[in-house]
């Protein structure tokens, strides 16, 4: 007793269990987890905060890039918590193939409707979002055996996953006419294909293979290993259209 005031000593694990009820008790405004699910339309998405076993609704701001599995940053604004960053980079979908040459020679057609080029392959494309649009570059080349047969090419895209469903779809490249017997021509086209909101391709993975057709003429279509090839399917966002 100093001065007839009963001092308590308060011992540093006693102090250490106060400091610690007051951190719990204050309200955080920031938070470190990982992003559970993202919603392909819209800010929507659940991340798991660093210590939770349950992972929490929250939006995701239109400038983050984030997908599930990504480490992010979250602020709350009001009563909502907001996904302001992401440790990911900037990888929306892409997929490509070329050939030098096919393996073998494909088997010649006279099909009027679109069938596979089966000796190119096929390779895996994900789109990441509905609304972005996707950019499709193409190089061919054929021969035809009687001179002015057209050739039209497409690219057949086979959805393997996605919450919106899309039916296998042939995406019309163009053509272009054969004027000369059994000389190998090649034809080169970039084109757009709108995202779910345009009535078009919603986020999800695909097979993509390529299809070739005879659209007028009599002549027999081929190519062979002197027969160049590349294809490829990019993912981007429209020019004052949000994704989100």
């Amino acid at each position: 007793m100093a001065g007839g005031v009963a001092v308590t000593y308060v011992d540093d694990n006693t102090l250490a269990a106060i400091d610690q009820r007051i951190r719990l008790a204050q309200r955080k405004t920031s938070a470190n987890g990982t992003m559970v699910t993202r919603d392909t339309t819209g800010p929507g998405c659940t991340v798991l905060h660093d210590g939770a076993t349950i992972a929490t609704p929250a939006k995701c701001l239109g400038s983050v890039f984030a997908n599930a599995g990504d480490r992010v940053v979250l602020d709350l604004y009001g009563s909502e918590w907001l996904v302001t960053g992401s440790f990911s980079s900037l990888a929306f979908g892409e997929g490509s193939r070329a050939l030098d040459g096919l393996p073998s020679a494909a088997t010649p057609i006279t099909s009027a409707t679109f069938v596979d080029l089966t000796e190119f392959g096929s390779f895996s494309f994900s789109k990441a979002y509905d609304n972005t649009f996707v950019r499709v570059g193409l190089t061919a080349s054929c021969f035809s055996s009687v001179a002015t047969t057209r050739v039209f090419w497409g690219v057949r895209l086979v959805q393997t996953a996605g919450v919106s469903p899309y039916g296998p779809t042939d995406l019309t490249m163009g053509g272009f006419m054969l004027n000369t017997v059994n000389i190998h021509t090649s034809f080169t086209k970039f084109k757009r294909y709108l995202g779910l909101a345009d009535g078009g391709i919603p986020a999800g993975t695909y097979t993509v293979s390529l299809r070739w057709r005879r659209f007028s003429g009599t002549g027999t279509l081929s190519a062979d290993t002197n027969d160049d090839f590349a294809l490829e399917l990019d993912e981007r966002v429209r020019a004052l259209a949000p994704i989100l």
